[in-house]
């Protein structure tokens, strides 16, 4: 059994300090990150990070593996390229219905 964490944002506190993690804190990799946290208000630390959040990262991750790579490499001019620019074109691109733009325009062969 193994446990991952992930220290880059991580701070020291005093000792006796109490302040412990308020669920608002924004970390993530952008194309991955669940669309309710893809807004200005919620980057700025004013949403509450919610288990579902999680599971929605979850379904992204499979998403971008699933059409990004085939037998173990990725595919040149892959989809979901513009996930990559900022939190409103990734926001905007998710949330464009799945059939009717990359999947009928894609440049790649499967």
């Amino acid at each position: 059994m193994g446990v991952l964490n992930d220290y880059d944002l991580s701070t020291l506190m005093p000792l006796g300090r109490d302040a412990g993690p308020t669920g608002t804190e924004r970390t993530g990799t952008l194309p991955f990150m669940a669309l309710e946290l893809l807004n200005s208000t919620a980057l700025a630390g004013n949403v509450e990070h919610r288990y579902r959040h999680d599971f929605e990262a979850f379904l992204w991750v499979l998403t971008w593996i699933a059409h990004r790579y085939q037998g173990g490499k990725e595919i040149p001019n892959a989809p979901f390229t513009s996930w990559i620019a900022d939190h409103q074109q990734c926001r905007k691109e998710k949330k464009t219905p799945i059939g009717r733009t990359w999947l009928q325009t894609s440049q790649y062969q499967h």
